[in-house]
């Protein structure tokens, strides 16, 4: 088979060992550490670490069927062909490594083939690394057996507290190799508030000619220093790419740098500093690791640059500021290489380096330029007989004061009066630099962060730097190898090549080509990899400039992204087939071999091409044929295909409404039609107190909850176990005084609240342990009133030439009117139809793709067969008979009642008329892209009330509850052969079109015959 024919051949994890010594932390200490990882990767043309072929390995770990996580024979593709092989290690890989342990005992929740196939794949150290256990448990031993107070307070707690904080600022220092006589630790919120405090001490609005200067790949909270800079009359220059790596980096750093500073200053031919002319201030700004690409900043030409900037011009004086926030995590950063003007301050965030706490960050500022610019700041000079504790002096007005940072907080002052504009500020730079009380709980905490890296690493961060490093240069090797069987790489990587640590973070950035060439959209790959458990991050990494560099985006084209409705965070990843952002992997101190294969086998099972020919470009409407729909089961395994997944004449096999959203199915077996879809169906909705709809794949204990509309007494009784029957009438609409603005998925729209809605709201907010309100949809005759209303005031403004406040309303209501379905609280459409056969054939796929032995299914509950429900995709329509996934051809249904049918029931206290009710009409709309609601199994029977008489949430009444985040099979299984791009489609949106037959009120029957026409125009 041409699939077979490879480009790369695969590794063992024998094989890895053998050619990455550094991994795992194996060694007796950092230097042989350091020796041993030098002599392996610290090469230019890295051989040892490249040069492999694959090596089968049979003893590797059984892994779990059917994941894509799962090492296919043991084995991983890797290198390049024609590559030598190394050794393999007499290591194998059931040896326990120090990492295994490590992550067995403080890291239990992560991924592992053998102890914990469920586990997380954790992929996103550059966005937070993992805390500890056994740091986490020292941390609140050490809060339990201590006592902790305000260190602004005198007394034996708060002089404890106080040496604790200066014990933990003092462990700061020594990590980052800080001499404390030099430095001094100001703690903040994090690396952002780090910048923001930097930005806010230059002294900006003394001097003209004062430039923040930045590199163009910074992280957005570097931008943001702008805007203070900005409003201080200052201005701003931004380095272009070319200046920070390369062979002539050093060289162009410097001419840019003097240019960029000339142009700033104008005329400093004058410049005299022995008649106290002051230098002109500049800030300079670098990343020390991008935390988009992973590459790193060569600090020694840096130290060149700054040093000779300040030997060859005086005049002016260049702060430089690293933002270390990134390479902190993995990588050692020693302050004390550097003097004075060539590196004077540098930020962290410590969730960065070890997980927990986090909304901790710091600056490290040298100490002579924190007086320099404090002191320059309250009196205009650097050099001045101005001496500490400083105070502005008597005669200078508070207006004419240059002071950028004015604020002033609890216990930064030795003396403040309320009268007048006077405080004179404490001595040492940590104390008046800090925003009020410090976090003291958390800088106490600290110290347990620090000592989990120690006992992983040694007493410096090589050891955690080789070893998240190899992963970086393995995974590297591995996505570059991977091929479509047309040869065609499947990777686009935006990260240098890792030829060292010192040149490349562990930090890669990708994008994934289909075997034509066409781009993956980000969104697709890191859904897919949240169904598998691979937490990926994904976009532009709050890194815009690194970003448009390295997708080759010009300005115009980035604006035009965003005319196009593209913003951060969002799902809009291809614009006119151009990516607007990548997928990001990255490596931590307790990252593992295991993490690396299941991204790999990830990309594996979902985007490399096993054939020649290539895949037709998808087309914009989803209609998949029959045999991409339902795939032959005979290459799983199965010789026949399962009576269950061909039958006879197709009918209406199942009725179900859902009065509540995302609450119990209400079974039927006739149902009259409303202006929205089967009546009453998601009529009503719970909201928090944002107007946020409740969802059940976030509140899965909202499937307890039981609707029931009774008809004939007009009632909606709602039962939940443990909880007295509430109930409501239907004739109780809420007035248009109550109305409120909801979010349902994101699509805003409105509802009533109940006016007295104690009761109501009491009663929910008690079985599902949170606040919620009931809320109702508007009744058809409201929303046309509310469109009047709107449409009035439209054309009031109008007739006064103004325009209407909200423009996109009128669109919506110009849409309706052309004869737009309503619908209540549903997601897209009025009906959604469902195929048993369709979910027979889901069964058939599940039962052998699973170890169904082994497996546990459904929220951990074992079960010696993994069925799927209907009830898992919660539909309207169940049709019954025909073939799988058949309903994808269709454009059109109708749903026949006959005679024999309507004799044998009438509905719910209803008689039947036999020449009444012919039928409905209804029209496809579009498949239904599912989300991970499937995954909840809603035949799960609650426990009997406990001893408490009903009180408490569903954890307090003995309820099982769902992990919204477990990964079931059912939504994996579909992604395997019901996906196009990021969606998964199962099942068909329907709207009501028109009644068939005469004297028709309008009525589903279960029974009903099911008559199609296929999108070609053939009825079935």
């Amino acid at each position: 088979m041409a699939g077979d024919t490879q480009t790369a051949t695969r590794w063992s994890k024998t094989a890895f060992l053998a050619a990455y010594p550094a991994y795992g932390y194996r060694g007796n200490s950092s230097s042989s550490s350091a020796s041993s990882s030098s002599s392996t990767f610290n090469t230019e043309d890295d051989a040892a670490s490249s040069q492999v072929r694959g090596t089968h390995d049979d003893s590797l770990i059984d892994p779990r069927p059917g994941d894509c996580r799962a090492i296919e024979n043991a084995d991983l593709r890797v290198c390049r062909k024609n590559e030598a092989c190394p050794q393999p290690s007499k290591l194998s890989p059931f040896d326990v490594l120090p990492i295994d342990k490590l992550r067995q005992d403080d890291f239990p929740a992560l991924y592992h083939p053998r102890n914990r196939p469920q586990g997380i794949v954790y992929l996103d150290h550059a966005g937070a690394t993992l805390y500890a256990h056994s740091q986490l448990a020292r941390c609140h031993a050490l809060l339990q057996n201590n006592i902790f107070g305000n260190t602004h307070s005198q007394g034996p707690v708060a002089s404890a507290t106080a040496d604790s904080v200066e014990e933990v600022r003092a462990l700061v220092l020594e990590h980052f190799h800080a001499s404390p006589e030099e430095w001094t630790v100001i703690f903040t919120s994090g690396a952002t508030a780090s910048l923001k405090l930097a930005a806010g001490l230059m002294p900006w609005r003394h001097q003209t000619g004062s430039r923040l200067i930045y590199a163009h790949n910074s992280h957005t909270s570097v931008l943001g220093m702008r805007e203070v800079v900005l409003e201080a009359g200052a201005d701003f220059a931004c380095l272009p790419p070319s200046v920070q790596y390369g062979e002539d980096a050093g060289h162009v750093l410097s001419i840019t740098l003097q240019e960029l500073l000339e142009q700033a200053a104008g005329d400093t031919d004058s410049y005299d500093p022995d008649s106290g002319q002051q230098a002109t201030e500049h800030l300079l700004v670098l990343p020390v690791e991008c935390n988009f690409s992973g590459r790193k900043l060569d600090l020694a030409t840096v130290q060149r640059v700054t040093s000779h900037l300040q030997a060859s011009a005086p005049q002016h004086r260049v702060t430089v500021l690293l933002d270390a926030a990134k390479h902190a995590g993995t990588s050692p950063l020693d302050l004390g290489r550097f003097q004075e003007g060539e590196v004077d301050m540098a930020c962290v965030s410590f969730y960065k380096l070890f997980g927990y706490p986090t909304g901790l960050g710091c600056l490290l500022l040298r100490t002579s330029v924190a007086r320099r610019l404090l002191q320059f700041s309250l009196t205009g000079k650097s050099n001045g007989s101005q001496t500490w504790p400083l105070s502005p002096p008597p005669s200078d007005p508070a207006a004419g004061r240059p002071l950028c940072r004015r604020y002033f907080g609890g216990g930064t002052v030795l003396a403040a009066v309320p009268q007048a504009d006077f405080r004179v500020l404490r001595p040492e730079p940590a104390r008046c630099l800090a925003d009020g009380t410090e976090d003291y709980l958390g800088i106490v905490a600290l110290k347990e962060g620090f000592r989990a890296l120690r006992e992983c690493g040694g007493e410096g961060m090589d050891r955690i730097q080789a070893h998240a490093w190899t992963l970086t240069h393995f995974c590297y090797d591995q996505l570059t190898g991977l091929r479509h069987a047309t040869g065609q790489p499947v990777c686009e990587i935006y990260s240098p090549r890792p030829l060292s640590p010192e040149r490349q973070g562990a930090v890669l950035a990708f994008n994934v080509r289909r075997a034509d060439g066409a781009m993956v959209g980000y969104t697709e790959v890191e859904k897919l990899g949240a169904l598998h458990g691979i937490q990926l991050r994904t976009g532009c990494f709050c890194n815009p400039g690194a970003c448009q560099e390295a997708l080759g985006l010009t300005l115009e084209e980035t604006k035009a992204q965003l005319a196009a409705g593209h913003v951060c965070w969002d799902e809009n990843d291809l614009v006119e087939g151009r990516p607007t952002g990548a997928v990001r992997v990255s490596f931590g101190y307790m990252s593992t071999w295991e993490d690396v294969t299941a991204l790999l086998h990830l990309l594996d099972k979902y985007f490399v091409s096993k054939t020649t020919t290539t895949p037709a470009v998808p087309s914009a409407t989803f209609v998949p044929s029959l045999s991409l729909s339902m795939p032959s089961l005979s290459s799983c395994g199965q010789s026949s295909p399962s009576p269950a997944l061909l039958t006879s004449q197709p009918r209406l096999g199942g009725i179900l409404l859902y009065p509540i959203k995302s609450c119990g199915a209400m079974s039927v077996t006739a149902w009259p039609i409303g202006p929205t879809g089967l009546l009453f169906d998601r009529e009503w909705a719970l909201v928090d107190r944002q107007g946020q709809a409740l969802r059940l794949n976030r509140i899965p204990q909202m499937r307890f909850i039981k609707p029931r509309v009774d008809l004939e007494r007009q009632e909606l009784v709602v039962s939940a176990p443990n909880m007295p029957d509430l109930t409501l009438s239907l004739r109780l609409v809420p007035a248009s005084e109550q109305l409120r603005d909801v979010s349902v998925c994101g699509e805003a729209c409105q509802g009533l609240g109940y006016q007295d809605a104690d009761g109501v709201d009491a009663w929910f907010s008690k079985f599902l342990n949170r606040f919620c309100s009931l809320v109702r949809a508007c009744s058809y005759a409201q929303k046309r009133e509310l469109r009047r209303t709107a449409t009035a005031a439209a054309a009031a403004a109008g007739a006064k030439g103004m325009e209407p406040e909200n423009k996109a309303e009128g669109k919506e209501n110009a849409k309706e009117r052309g004869g737009r379905k309503e619908i209540s609280f549903t997601n897209e459409a009025q009906f959604l139809l469902v195929s048993s056969a369709s979910v027979a054939h889901l069964n058939e796929l599940i039962s052998q793709q699973m170890d169904l032995e082994y497996e546990f299914c459904y929220e951990g509950a074992r079960s010696n067969r993994c069925y799927v429900t209907l009830d898992n995709f919660r539909p309207n329509l169940v049709v019954e008979g025909g073939v799988a996934h058949q309903e994808d051809l269709w454009e059109r249904v109708e749903l026949l009642v006959d005679e024999e049918v309507a004799d044998k029931d009438g509905g719910e206290g209803r008689t039947c008329s036999k020449k009444g009710e012919r039928g409905i009409r209804l029209q496809v709309t579009g498949p239904c892209a599912r989300c991970s609601m499937v995954n909840i199994d809603q035949r799960m029977s609650p426990a009997t009330a406990g001893k408490d008489g009903g009180k408490g949430g569903p954890e307090e009444q003995g309820l099982p509850t769902a992990d919204p985040a477990h990964l079931a099979p059912v939504l994996k299984t579909l992604a395997s052969y019901r996906r196009e791009n990021s969606n998964i489609y199962f099942g068909q949106f329907l709207a009501f079109d028109d009644l068939v037959g005469g004297h028709n009120e309008g009525w589903l029957r279960v029974g009903a015959i099911v008559q199609t026409r296929r999108r070609s125009g053939i009825t079935d």
